[in-house]
């Protein structure tokens, strides 16, 4: 099902497609069509939506290079139906197999997949499980999988979801944001991204540009602040060069994989 729509002062059309994933549930998303045969897939990340800035800029500048580009929520996030869900990889992945099933059988070409994030995270898991894209990107998708926990739920986490069961997050003002399952708890921690990078097959291209983090008060720690800026800059990097470098994270960094 697809609407479309004309956004202002633009020759690109935008058209809502609702597509459905192997559990039955609905998943939205914008098509940038340019009329080109090839489409880019692009994934948003952690909590969420199609809407994200990073993928509305990325969106635009393949468009400007003439080529198609489809956002779309992650089933549990966005305007999509089903559970938001804290780890949940191997789903998510399965929701970019059913969109890319979707746009093959309109037999359209599926040039690549880029994910931001989680979304980093998730095409690299798609790629180790799915064999059927030509080129990933994945931009600041997580390699340490254990890190980031305790930021988000607590120091004593773990001793708290074997007691409870789940793990309740709040918002800043102290509203229920999301609940963390034991379940979802675990298959983060046993995703093994090395192990992922290493069993994607050698045609596939992995493409990764490395920003360097700017020294300023903004980045204390080392931790970098998302803004515009950054964003805007990693879309004035050449697209999808021909010949993408094959790279891998080890050790906690990037190095070839010859």
């Amino acid at each position: 099902m697809d609407q479309s729509i004309k956004p202002q002062n633009s020759v690109i059309e935008q058209q809502r497609i609702v597509i459905k994933n192997k559990y039955g549930e609905n998943l939205v998303g914008i098509l940038h069509e340019t009329g080109s045969s090839e489409v880019i897939i692009l994934c948003h990340g952690f909590s969420s939506n199609k809407e994200c800035p990073i993928n509305l800029n990325v969106a635009d500048a393949l468009t400007k290079e003439g080529i198609s580009a489809f956002r779309f929520d992650f089933s549990g996030n966005g305007e999509n139906e089903g559970t938001f869900e804290f780890g949940n990889y191997n789903k998510e992945a399965d929701d970019l197999h059913s969109v890319v099933l979707y746009f093959s059988g309109m037999k359209r070409f599926i040039g690549g997949i880029f994910g931001h994030s989680k979304g980093g995270d998730t095409v690299l898991v798609y790629a180790s499980k799915y064999h059927d894209v030509p080129m990933v990107i994945n931009v600041s998708g997580r390699y340490n999988m254990d890190e980031g926990i305790k930021e988000r739920l607590g120091e004593d986490f773990m001793e708290r979801i074997k007691e409870n069961g789940s793990i309740d997050v709040k918002d800043g003002e102290g509203n229920f944001w999301y609940r963390v399952t034991e379940e979802s708890l675990l298959e983060r921690l046993a995703t093994d991204m090395r192990a992922l990078c290493l069993s994607i097959p050698k045609d596939c291209s992995l493409f990764l540009e490395l920003l360097p983090v700017r020294s300023n008060s903004s980045h204390e720690g080392g931790k970098v602040e998302t803004s515009s800026l950054r964003e805007n800059e990693f879309c004035s990097l050449p697209v999808f060069p021909t010949e993408a470098p094959r790279l891998v994270f080890l050790n906690g960094k990037v190095e070839k994989n010859q």
